[in-house]
């Protein structure tokens, strides 16, 4: 086996918000702990978001733009199709697989069709019964922080385990009556520390020399392979 090491660099998100004193002691409830459960919700937004999309540059590294990404190009511009998804399905490799999906793709999905070799089998069955949760097996998970319908990462497929996260410090949750004391304002601060970033550095060649896997696999912008 060969070993590299892998710097994981605590960057820094903070959160920030004032309020007077009287909806402090009037609010019917307790705001210091309406406060601390939505700064715990908003870190957990940004921290996903920089998983997905993060550039490396003073937060975590994204798994759509990361080297360790195999980026599938796709059959015709601006549409998911099912050789595309299959394309996918070739170049990927991973033990716990999920699709993250932006939620423009859902018309697409929700009329794709087997190819035209073999068009008998569709992803809706009917218009009956519920959405699938799966697709060739895998959990589908709509998720915001994916790009647009055409854009590259619009759909990916992914395996996190393979996902290093370093959480350097937890969540930190202070208040002042002192800075804004003046203006009879009390003032809430929220600190955490995270980095992230694929264990891989770059796809892996099969033995065959020339098959490209990644546990990391999106769908390109772009057309053709």
């Amino acid at each position: 086996p060969s070993f590299r090491q892998i710097n994981l660099t605590a960057h820094k998100l903070v959160c920030y918000t004032e309020a007077s004193d009287e909806l402090l002691e009037d609010s019917a409830v307790s705001l210091e702990a309406l406060l601390a459960s939505l700064y715990r919700q908003s870190i957990a937004w940004y921290e996903e978001h920089a998983f997905i999309n993060g550039t490396g540059a003073g937060q975590p590294r994204g798994v759509i733009n990361a080297p360790a990404t195999f980026a599938q190009g796709r059959a015709a511009a601006g549409a998911i199709g099912i050789v595309d998804i299959i394309n996918m399905l070739e170049h990927f490799q991973g033990s716990n697989p999920i699709w993250l999906i932006s939620r423009s793709c859902l018309p697409s999905l929700m009329q794709l069709s087997g190819p035209s070799g073999n068009a008998s089998y569709v992803f809706m069955p009917n218009a009956r019964d519920g959405m699938p949760g799966t697709l060739f097996g895998y959990p589908v998970f709509y998720n915001e922080h994916c790009p647009v319908l055409g854009s590259r990462g619009d759909i990916g497929l992914y395996d996190f385990k393979m996902y290093l996260i370093g959480d350097r410090q937890g969540t930190t949750i202070d208040a002042s009556k002192h800075y804004r004391f003046q203006y009879d304002l009390t003032s809430w601060r929220a600190v955490h520390r995270v980095d992230g970033q694929p264990w891989l550095s770059q796809p892996i060649y099969l033995s065959d020399g020339s098959t490209q896997v990644s546990p990391f696999v999106v769908l390109d912008a772009a057309t053709g392979s």
